[in-house]
């Protein structure tokens, strides 16, 4: 793969931590969706939410004891082919593996300009079917074997990588937004081997004109699904794309048709006299708070247990009877509802309940692995085994 025909890129990262009811909703944010239209394809068959039986039993789980090791902020983790986990760790700069007992296998990674060093905190991290990491940094895109050993460097500006996918091997697909932070511009599905664009956001208008300060609009959701294709789409329309990486091609679509919600009159008043407060009643964020629009429908998009099931994180914008009630505060709203999708055919296979303050990340087969956050900010890594009756 010839470097100089990657887009380059700023680091922008993509996980926040968050106090405030305003800053959160800041990073959860809704609004105009695109809904991509694919004919001839397989998409999920609609007939009303079912509740799946599940049990969790959990496999290790580290980071509570202060005897452990503590872990700083937990952005990316990753199953390995031999079902090692790789877990990476932006503020520390660390990368740390775990076998499947638990234990403390591989640990590499500081802050430096040296070959398995990282000279920004690493945000984005992919594996492959080989057993090669993807990780980026501000403006590069390493690839590492498992040990941490350098395979390969790439500078990527002016790219800001949000996602990253193998597909056939090492060659790589990414998510990201071109030119400079700030800049209205569309999340595109990008493969690097060429620099096609597979798909493409409408574009990302900011209040601020500034990432993080997006409110009241849509944001791309992406993931990795096991057969190497990638499904894309935006968090305020329950519609995913399904795209084969090595063709462009639309192989299918995960979609369902629920009824959909947006925030209470006394929700928005709470919001806006928190906004007036901080911001003035002058400034853009105030002015333009508009109550019209839905919560996002789709928070998350992972793959895992039982093989090759599509994982759907359900948002706050969907209102069928299996919706959790939404809290005038957004400490009290729940993010632990999944769809499950059919890896073969999309369809819609049920919905489960994941265990209360789970950040889930990654699965596999039979796994599921995320973290939690203590009462300090401190994160705990879980991985559970599922077992789901269908």
């Amino acid at each position: 793969m010839n470097p100089h025909r990657i887009p380059p890129r700023i680091f922008w990262p993509s996980h926040e931590g968050t106090a405030t009811t305003l800053t959160r909703l800041m990073s959860v944010t809704a609004g105009a969706a695109l809904i991509v239209a694919c004919a001839d394809v397989p998409a999920g068959v609609e007939d009303g939410p079912r509740r799946l039986p599940v049990a969790f039993t959990e496999e290790f789980r580290i980071g509570d004891d202060p005897d452990e090791h503590q872990f700083s902020r937990v952005s990316e983790m990753a199953f390995a082919p031999d079902g090692r986990l790789v877990v990476l760790d932006t503020e520390a700069f660390t990368v740390t593996v775990y076998d499947t007992e638990g234990n403390q296998v591989e640990q590499w990674g500081r802050e430096g300009e040296g070959p398995g060093e990282f000279p920004n905190p690493p945000g984005e991290m992919a594996m492959s079917d080989n057993g090669t990491l993807a990780i980026e940094t501000f403006t590069r895109l390493d690839l590492f074997t498992i040990d941490g050993s350098i395979v390969d460097s790439r500078l990527v500006t002016p790219l800001r990588i949000r996602n990253i996918s193998f597909y056939a091997g090492d060659s790589m697909v990414v998510m990201a937004e071109r030119g400079r932070q700030g800049d209205d511009s569309p999340v595109e599905l990008i493969r690097l081997a060429d620099g096609d664009v597979l798909w493409s956001s409408p574009p990302i208008v900011s209040i601020l004109g500034t990432g993080p300060f997006s409110m009241w609009q849509a944001v791309s959701r992406f993931g990795v699904l096991w057969d190497g294709n990638v499904a894309v789409g935006m968090s305020d329309a329950y519609d995913l794309q399904v795209i084969e990486a090595s063709t462009g091609q639309t192989a299918g679509r995960i979609v369902r048709t629920v009824p959909m919600r947006g925030p209470s009159d006394s929700f928005m008043e709470t919001l806006r006299e928190e906004t007036r407060e901080i911001y003035g009643e002058d400034s853009p964020i105030y002015q333009r708070l508009a109550p019209s629009h839905p919560f996002p429908m789709i928070t998350n998009v992972v793959t895992g247990p039982p093989d090759r099931t599509i994982w759907v994180g359900r948002g706050t914008g969907i209102d069928d009877e299996l919706a959790p009630p939404v809290g005038e505060s957004m400490d009290d709203w729940e993010f632990h509802h999944y769809d499950l999708f059919d890896g073969d055919s999309y369809e819609y296979i049920g919905t489960i309940d994941i265990p209360e303050n789970l950040i889930l990340l990654t699965g596999d087969a039979t796994r599921i692995a995320g973290f939690t956050r203590g009462p300090f900010g401190i994160h705990s890594v879980r991985v559970l085994r599922v077992e789901i009756e269908r």
